[in-house]
């Protein structure tokens, strides 16, 4: 199993998800979409990026957004990948990530 690395959103990060990630030079593909209700959604994709391409989601609920990437092994990749979208992101990270989720 690819460890993950959760990246929760604040809303205006949410709504410029695709925006941001273009100006980082990285883009979000969309492979499907699971809406739960008219609030509640998750989007399944690949994040590709200048290190390479992971498998991701973006949801959405009341409660909060967040985007979580799956990345295969630990190395330099990981981390570039990781700083690219907290660079990304900057002031729209509501919390950053301590260590991957198992």
């Amino acid at each position: 199993m690819s460890p993950e690395f959760p990246f929760v959103l604040d809303r205006e990060g949410h709504a410029r998800f695709s925006e941001l990630l273009a100006a980082a030079g990285m883009q979000f593909v969309e492979s499907r979409r699971e809406d739960w209700d008219s609030r509640s959604a998750a989007v399944y994709g690949e994040l590709i990026s200048p290190h390479g391409t992971f498998r991701c989601e973006l949801c959405s609920s009341p409660a909060q957004y967040f985007f979580t990437i799956n990345i295969r092994g630990h190395g330099k990749a990981t981390s570039l990948v990781v700083e690219d979208i907290e660079r990304a992101f900057g002031g729209h990270l509501i919390s950053k990530h301590e260590r991957p989720v198992a």
